[in-house]
């Protein structure tokens, strides 16, 4: 273990991680600072333990666990691996329909539009838009799956 990540890190017993001690992004990943540059601790880590990152690869967490300078517990990959890493563990919070805060219309006005026998004609989707305060295109994407896919089949 390189010394300057020794110095800066404590052992977590449980889990085997080395814990960042000095200051920390908002996003939870160590702050540090290596010849003049600053970076996210782990990434430090790994360059000074493991050896220089190629470029377009992250260095990604085994353990989950942002503070963690273990470079036991490191991996190189790519950013699309990093999403499939973090998508298989399930941490992607992607709240759907009314969750996600930006929605015009309900889940019960998508259910409506659904239920609608096809197909739907221009008149009709003009209606059912202004009825729910959305523009006509978006009543044919929810028909066609492509937005409010999650209730698909419900209605």
């Amino acid at each position: 273990m390189h010394p300057y990540i020794e110095d800066r890190s404590i052992p977590e017993p449980n889990s085997g991680c080395l814990l960042w001690t000095l200051s920390y992004y908002s996003s939870g990943y160590g702050q540090a600072k290596w010849n003049g540059q600053g970076n996210v601790a782990h990434r430090i880590s790994w360059e000074l333990n493991r050896g220089p990152i190629p470029v377009g690869l992250c260095v990604c967490h085994r353990c989950d666990n942002r503070a963690c300078v273990n470079p036991d517990h490191l991996f190189l990959g790519t950013h699309q691996d990093n999403m499939a890493d973090r998508d298989a563990k399930g941490r992607q919070h992607r709240p759907k329909g009314e969750l996600q805060g930006g929605h015009k219309i309900t889940a019960a006005g998508v259910l409506e539009i659904l239920a609608e026998p096809a197909p739907v004609t221009l008149d009709r989707a003009a209606e059912l838009a202004a009825r729910h305060g959305i523009g006509q295109s978006h009543v044919y994407r929810i028909r066609r799956g492509d937005r409010w896919a999650h209730l698909q089949g419900a209605a």
